[in-house]
């Protein structure tokens, strides 16, 4: 699809249903009327618009009353979904929903300075953008069913705007000072009536009390509420004494079925950013100014109102090219205001409601009076914290060069007339039309935003009510989005990317999209201990239990009989372990493994070792260590086994069936096996205090050919290359060498001090390698080997770089691939990408999951990254305010159970520290970059790096 720059799709209804609103329940139509789907997508090209009907097939409709001359700017519907409005350039056009032309509006304005350039629709309004900065307010009359212009005062276009919306207010949180103080006058102390209800929170259901709560914290903090002894809930409410209680009403229509349902109607805001970087909020029709905010541009962590424009003028240019203000949520709409800047990055307000001069410490409050302030809209809008960086990558260097400077002073002038060429006017003008933030009512039944550009991104809201940013970088960069309901793809979604490929999606409906990463659960319905992925044959290998009953044993461990058991007797439950082969398609088990009663599997690791079954010399086995556990009375013994997956004839209907387990060896051991992994092509295995390296012969037996003696217990071990990284419980790391030729293990070099080991593994930033380790006491240290370090006595004490209290244990640790952004071709001027990502394996970060379900990396920077970051770091330790007054630098120092002979070294920087600088407003960013001797574009560019590392997810 070339120079494809927007797309929509429009379902149209009859006219018979003009009166009944889409939303309402009436309005549901039968799932066999094709009605209910999308019935037109238009596809707005550089020089003309193509109009296609959505059916079995997509078809472009040749005869129609489309414009399609030229590029169009939106399409929507109106009259309750019955009516179609096109806008493109010149004019608009009122269509029905067999696209019939009922109506043609021209704008008649010169055309180098009256061309419509935005335009958004929310039945009954339409609001027009001009690219001179006016705009124009259109409404549609219902009898009439013709558009009209409505009339505006002339002060709304003395300043040029930037970018506006409509905002349709359902959730009756929109509302005037006057309006919204009477709904919390229970809190005044002159109530002329009360009526105590007390609640006991034990009686609520969930739903219940969280709506009571969210009732509760609109109080104010400032009034004295009684407190109740009998730990009851008082609500005061207060009736007026020109009401009469319903339940003294007649009977008629309205309570007759016993409940009362009061139907608000929606109100309509029209919000205004203007060039001197003013936020503005007017209530329609009238065009009253409700809400003013004279530095949006500045985009501080709270939008409060100020009632008069004074000293409001503006010198900078303002960064900010796009708004939007909309409802989000699931179970309960919540309005939020997202802007997009010149560079793209995103920034989200969320609206709560705040009635002025009712905090008298309040900081943002100016001196107004009261009659001032009934008509002012009684809400603020606070920042959003979101630690995504959506801003483009084209300025960054990995090789910390210095950057241009991304400033508004280098953004081109808005006016058409400094461009000659007829077709850089147009491409201006199509870079005028061009939305980037798109919202959608219904993908697979969520609402939300889509974030297009370079970086695309997803804003949901689910369960939860929180706001949630899922970037999307599947498929590079999008240039348009729509959402799209049809037959063959229901409540799913068409995009184009960056190689004009337009592309019908969905998002799947088994993931849930309430966390910080889409997750997937698959129930299992037992308690999983490993799972290791074999990339051969593409299937997980997962070792689970169940729990199983008890069986009692005699002295020489044989099951008791029932007879001679004690009936009185409460037997405990045992596990019994399983080894599964689970399908990434059905995610169903396809082949298990039962081991010994008492037997339990204490670690699994997929393993490459030689065979001589392929021509490479090498083969993926899944090997698994055990013990048994008896009690303390009986000798610890365990086994280790070999799996050999292969591929087997599949059950009649199911083709995932097609693989099993084959057991090729089973050794048994004097002790539990507690870690394995491969070296070189031989397998090592930790039994208690001894390491042990063994050969795979002939794929039926081991052949032990290398030991070494450790300290404790060793319960964590992973190899690079001919070295060996091994945890002990108690003793620390220890970093050994493998030597084939004659076989032996050489101890290189190890950390002296106590440490309980969780788990370890490397980093690598070349020609570098450091040890992350993890321990029991929720931190992170990170170990170097460097012989020429006099500290190290020639490289027999691994030197410490940096530790870091993480707040929760780590269990594992996975090292991968360092993403970098590595410069191919030569800067040119305009280019859109000429980044590209290498995953060479020269440096390697540590993914590290946690025992509380949380996700850490640990990735390797440059030295002076590092030091940027480092002073950005302290600053932003004094500089913001931290949740709950706590001190983030001393809750990341090392933390020890016991007291440590070593002193700690600072060496691993906090990540969601620095990300917070992202979310500052421009003037506080500007002040601590200064301070640090910096600029805000390179500090960006580091935390870019950063987050581009692992952009894997």
């Amino acid at each position: 699809m070339e120079d494809c720059t927007n797309i929509w799709t429009v379902s149209c209804r009859d006219s018979m249903f003009a009166g009944i609103p889409m939303e309402s329940p009436g309005s549901k139509i039968d799932s066999n009327d094709g009605d209910i789907f999308d019935k037109y997508l238009f596809i707005s090209k550089k020089d003309k618009t193509m109009v296609l009907g959505c059916g079995e097939e997509l078809q472009e409709l040749q005869q129609t009353d489309f414009y399609t001359d030229g590029p169009t700017i939106t399409v929507g519907s109106l009259l309750n979904g019955t009516r179609i409005l096109q806008v493109y350039d010149h004019g608009l056009r009122l269509l029905d929903n067999e696209g019939k032309l009922t109506q043609l509006i021209p704008i008649d304005e010169p055309f180098e300075k009256g061309l419509i350039v935005f335009a958004h629709i929310v039945d009954p309004f339409v609001l027009l953008l001009f690219d001179n900065g006016d705009i124009s307010l259109m409404k549609v009359n219902e009898k009439t069913k013709i558009i009209e212009f409505h009339s505006r005062p002339e002060r709304i276009n003395v300043i040029p705007t930037v970018s506006c919306c409509i905002y349709r207010d359902d959730t009756e949180l929109f509302s005037l000072v006057k309006d919204a103080t009477p709904k919390f006058s229970f809190l005044k102390s002159d109530k002329k009536r009360k009526m105590s209800v007390h609640l006991s929170p034990m009686n609520l259901d969930d739903d219940e009390f969280d709506d009571l709560c969210k009732g509760f914290q609109t109080q104010n903090l400032n009034e004295n509420i009684d407190a109740n002894p009998e730990n009851k809930m008082e609500i005061d409410t207060e009736v007026k004494s020109n009401e009469s209680p319903r339940v003294l009403d007649e009977v008629n229509e309205e309570n007759v079925s016993g409940k009362v349902e009061k139907l608000e109607e929606a109100t309509y805001w029209c919000t205004l950013f203007k060039q001197d970087g003013s936020l503005e909020i007017f209530k329609l029709p009238d065009f009253d100014e409700v809400f003013l905010f004279p530095h949006f541009d500045l985009s501080p962590a709270v939008l409060f109102d100020f009632a008069s424009r004074q000293n409001l003028n503006s010198t900078q240019k303002s960064e900010i090219k796009e708004i939007l203000l909309i409802n989000f949520g699931k179970r309960s709409k919540e309005p939020y205001l997202i802007a997009r800047t010149s560079v793209g990055d995103i920034i989200i307000y969320k609206a709560y409601q705040y009635i002025p001069g009712s905090d008298v410490f309040d900081p943002y409050q100016k001196s107004q009076s009261q009659a001032e302030l009934s008509g002012r809209l009684a809400i603020r809008f606070s920042r959003v914290s979101q630690e995504y960086i959506s801003r483009d990558t084209i300025y960054s260097d990995i090789h910390d060069k210095p950057v241009s400077k991304r400033s508004t002073q280098q953004e081109n002038s808005n006016d058409m007339n400094q461009f000659n060429d007829a077709s850089e006017r147009q491409n201006f003008r199509l870079g005028q039309i061009t939305r980037k933030i798109i919202p959608f009512s219904n993908i697979s039944g969520y609402n939300g935003v889509f974030i297009a550009g370079i970086k695309p991104a997803w804003l949901l809201v689910a369960n939860n009510n929180f706001l949630r940013l899922h970037p999307m970088s599947a498929d590079g960069e999008i240039k348009c989005f729509t959402q799209f309901h049809n037959v063959h793809c229901k409540r799913g979604f068409l995009y184009a990317n960056h190689e004009n490929n337009l592309r019908l999606s969905g998002l799947p409906s088994d993931f849930r999209y309430d966390m910080e990463w889409p997750v997937k659960k698959i129930p299992l319905r037992r308690t999983g201990y490993g799972v290791e992925y074999h990339a051969e044959m593409q299937v997980y290998a997962l070792a689970t239990s169940i729990p199983v009953e008890f069986i009692l044993g005699d002295e020489n461990e044989d099951p008791i009989n029932d007879a001679e058991q004690d009936r009185d007797q409460l037997l405990p439950e045992t596990l019994k372990f399983s080894l599964e082969l689970i399908s990434p398609v059905t995610w169903e088990t396809v082949d298990r493994y039962d081991f010994m009663e008492d037997e339990q599997i204490l670690c699994i690791k997929c393993v490459n070792l030689q065979t001589k079954s392929t021509s490479s010399g090498r083969k993926s086995f899944i090997a698994v260590g055990t013990g048994f556990f008896r009690g303390e009375d009986v000798g610890m013994r365990g086994n280790v086994y070999v799996f050999e997956i292969i591929e087997v004839v599949p059950e009649p209907d199911n083709p995932q069936t097609n693989h099993k387990y084959k057991l090729l060896c089973h050794e048994e051991v004097k002790g539990s096996v507690t870690a394995i992994c491969d070296v070189k092509g031989y397998l090592l295995t930790c039994v208690g205090p001894k390491i042990f390296i063994r050969a795979f012969e002939d794929n039926d037996r081991l052949i032990s050919v290398a030991f070494i003696d450790i300290q404790i217990y060793g319960n964590s071990v992973v190899s690079v290359k001919d070295y060996i990284l091994l945890g002990d419980v108690y003793k620390s790391v220890w970093f050994l060498g493998f030597q084939e030729e004659p076989a032996k293990l050489i101890l290189v070099g190890k950390d002296y001090h106590s440490l309980e080991v969780s788990c370890l593994n490397y980093l690598i930033d070349e020609p570098m390698l450091y040890i992350a380790v993890a321990d029991m006491d929720k931190n992170i240290h990170l170990f170097q080997y460097a012989p020429y370090n006099v500290q190290s006595f020639s490289g027999q004490k691994l030197i410490r770089r940096g530790d870091f209290h993480v707040g929760a244990q780590v269990k594992t640790m996975l090292s991968m691939p360092k993403k970098e952004l590595v410069r191919n071709s030569p800067i040119e001027q305009g280019s859109s990408r000429y980044l590209e990502e290498d995953t060479s394996g020269s440096k390697l970060l540590c993914l590290c999951g946690t025992l509380d379900g949380s996700i850490s990396i640990v990735t390797p920077i440059p030295e002076r990254m590092y030091k940027r970051l480092q002073l950005l770091h302290s600053k932003m330790v004094t500089g913001i305010q931290h949740v709950a007054g706590l001190n983030p630098k001393a809750f990341r120092l090392l933390n020890s159970k016991q007291k440590l002979a070593i002193n700690p070294a600072k060496g691993i920087l906090d990540g969601d520290l620095l990300f917070q600088f992202q979310n500052l407003a421009i003037h506080r960013q500007k002040e601590m970059t200064k301070h640090i001797g910096t600029t805000v574009e390179r500090i960006i560019d580091d935390l870019l790096a950063v987050q581009g590392s692992c952009d894997y997810f």
